[in-house]
């Protein structure tokens, strides 16, 4: 319950910051960000975290679709599991970004199914930066997007 509070609470202030009405003391965007992020994690603890997550991610061509991953901020592991119609599909990203795919166990892959389920280094980053940002925001937005935010403008 206390994460939905924090996921409806961080959307209103994302809300906020993009209004750009006519407000009195309208606050930098990454001001408000930098406060949000204080008080969820004050103690810079997201940065040493480890995340062991089931979710169950229905879909109207996949009804029964669900995903285990595990994330290790420390070391910057990425581990997603999810099953499919060809078999159990295992992701992995190490820290040095070697990307390692796995159906059912084996890692020797036809083209064809390489190309049909996206198995590759680029899918599997999208998959840990989803991951990861939708988990802690707004813990996990890095620099690069930090500085992709445009300052709240007063209106005149």
């Amino acid at each position: 319950m206390n994460y939905l509070k924090f996921v409806a609470g961080f959307l209103l202030i994302l809300a906020t910051v993009s209004w750009q009405g006519n407000t009195g003391n309208c606050k930098n965007s990454i001001y408000i960000l930098n406060q949000v992020k204080e008080k969820y994690d004050a103690s810079s603890n997201w940065k040493n975290s480890e995340i062991k997550i089931h979710i169950q991610e229905p879909r109207v061509g996949n009804p029964e679709r669900y995903t285990k991953l595990f994330l290790n901020n420390t070391t910057d592991y990425f581990e997603m599991e999810r099953t499919k119609d060809v078999g159990v599909i295992k992701r992995i990203l190490n820290v040095n970004e070697k990307s390692e795919v796995f159906v059912d166990g084996k890692s020797d892959l036809t083209s064809e199914i390489k190309e049909k389920y996206a198995l590759n280094v680029e899918k599997t980053k999208e998959h840990k930066n989803f991951y990861k940002t939708l988990y802690a925001v707004p813990m996990s937005i890095t620099d690069k997007v930090w500085n992709t935010i445009d300052p709240a403008v007063k209106a005149e």
